[in-house]
């Protein structure tokens, strides 16, 4: 029985799955959120969202290319800070990414209730799944599933061919009704940023962040590419760089394409038939309904992709966790198509619980961003960190002022959970203060003082988000908000700088063998 991942995927491969990851439920949903939230500058938000998000894919492109191994997030922390990091890291990532399946699910059925009333109901503005949807979202998690059993190639053929679609069609959706309906007096009529630079933030930390998240799933299969140095940056700042041009011809093509009724009551109470899916809905406002038809075929083969890849990457997450003792070794058992089948069944299963907790897609896909956030806040520490450790050790892509490149990054991860609001970062602190009681039950006080320097971290964006302006307090102005995190995440790099492991001990961690550490170099 294999006891290894196989080396299947290629550069294009790679590629098209960060594509395959961006393009799912956000392109489908996001416009109309964001739109509420921000009015027509929301197309700031994608604007913005994109430059951030490259900041924290180009620091992930060098510790993907010098340590290119399964389930990368899980195994940075671990190098440069331990046991600990490495676990709470580990943990808000599995966190985030797991829900991604039975997210995607909730768009193919919301989409698909026009047909199927049965699936869905509204309770105010909310679009809630009945218990046919439940059942029926079950079955598309563990069909994933199942597709990801059969082995990476199998998953990456599927990907290839989802991916071409999921480029193509939505390309030629937007020109359609842009051709058709493109009204520039919605971009003043109500103001272009009816609800300030506030407005523009929220968007921003919420549906935008999660459209981009997708780019570093590309290095949850690092020990699965054949030219790892070649292929991870191409795959996560090309797909960064082309969803960013694309989001933002998809917002502007959505305000220019509605009515000026729809949103008379202001933008925050934006409303026309069928907007449960509303490209959709406007489509068939402009009576082509033969677009229509397929954009809701597109609203099952996007997410469909999206989940599928998330699949895969979320096993070798845990794989990773496995293989790092945080888990039974049970999890990072290799089937004989060459995948990780008990951590997929495990995904699964997890995926259809946090069906319940989240009552829609946009307090789902929220939570989501926030935690993967937090959690990519470990690659500029580890980048700096590793530096300093492994001064000699080959990095195919290495990034020109790294400390400052570093801090600027960290910072980013801190202004967008920030922008999120205190009613999405308490429930954030509460997740990370049951994964240090997880730890504590199976791993004792093991690298604990090496990862110190989180409380601070956590006790800062905790305390300026209670009182800010996002749904805190709102004592503090934006300056005294920017102010303070600037400097405290120069504080952090510091501190967790300063907190790593020696060389000795990220030199056991990168080279025991015991735990097969899966190596694509």
């Amino acid at each position: 029985m294999p006891s290894a991942l196989k080396k299947d995927i290629s550069s294009v491969g790679l590629l098209f799955t960060s594509l395959s990851c961006m393009i799912g439920s956000g392109w489908l949903l996001s416009s109309i959120v964001a739109a509420k939230l921000a009015g027509p500058a929301s197309i700031l938000s994608w604007f913005l969202g994109g430059i951030l998000i490259a900041f924290i894919a180009i620091c992930f492109a060098e510790l993907s290319t010098a340590f290119p191994v399964a389930g990368g997030i899980a195994r940075y922390g671990q190098f440069s800070h331990g046991s600990c990091v490495s676990f709470i890291i580990s943990w808000l990532a599995w966190l985030s990414c797991v829900a991604v399946a039975p997210t995607e699910a909730r768009a193919i059925l919301q989409y698909a209730s026009r047909f199927f009333e049965g699936l869905t109901y509204k309770a105010g503005n909310t679009i809630l799944l009945t218990n046919t949807g439940i059942l029926s979202a079950i079955i598309i998690v563990f069909l994933l599933s199942w597709i990801n059993i059969r082995g990476i190639k199998t998953m990456i053929k599927y990907n290839n061919v989802l991916t071409i679609w999921k480029i193509s069609v939505p390309l030629f959706v937007l020109g359609t009704l842009a051709f058709n309906r493109f009204e520039t007096s919605n971009f003043t009529e109500s103001g272009f940023m009816p609800y300030g630079i506030e407005g523009v933030f929220q968007a921003l930390s919420s549906t935008v962040i999660f459209s981009y998240l997708g780019f570093r799933e590309c290095t949850s299969l690092a020990a699965e590419v054949k030219n790892p140095q070649k292929a991870i940056p191409i795959a996560c700042i090309g797909s960064v760089l082309y969803c960013m041009v694309f989001y933002m011809f998809m917002q502007a093509v959505f305000v220019g394409a509605t009515d000026s009724s729809m949103f008379a009551n202001g933008w925050t109470n934006l409303s026309f038939s069928y907007d449960a899916g509303p490209f959709a809905g406007l489509a068939i406002a402009l009576g082509l309904h033969w677009l229509s038809s397929l954009i809701y075929i597109d609203a099952v083969i996007a997410p469909t992709g999206a989940g599928l890849v998330y699949t895969a990457t979320t096993s070798r997450l845990m794989l990773a966790m496995s293989q790092n003792g945080f888990l039974p070794g049970f999890c990072a058992k290799i089937s004989e198509a060459g995948v990780p089948r008990n951590a997929i069944i495990i995904n699964g299963v997890v995926g259809v619980i946090l069906l319940a907790p989240f009552e829609d897609w946009v307090a789902l896909v929220k939570f989501q961003s926030n935690a993967i956030v937090l959690a990519y806040a470990i690659g500029p520490i580890a980048l700096v960190a590793l530096r300093k450790q492994l001064p000699n050790h080959p990095r195919p892509f290495q990034l020109p002022l790294a400390t400052l490149f570093s801090t600027i990054t960290l910072f980013i991860c801190m202004m967008l959970i920030y922008w999120s609001g205190w009613d999405t970062v308490a429930p954030l602190l509460i997740s990370v203060g049951i994964g240090l009681v997880l730890f504590a039950l199976t791993m004792g006080a093991k690298d604990i003082k090496h990862a110190l320097w989180l409380i601070p971290k956590l006790l800062l964006i905790g305390i300026v988000s209670y009182l800010g302006n996002y749904a805190g307090m709102g004592i503090l102005t934006i300056a005294q908000e920017t102010s303070i995190l600037l400097l405290g995440s120069i504080g952090v790099l510091y501190l967790g700088f300063r907190s790593r492991l020696d060389q000795s001990m990220t030199q056991h961690y990168l080279q025991d063998t015991s735990q097969q550490y899966e190596d694509a170099i």
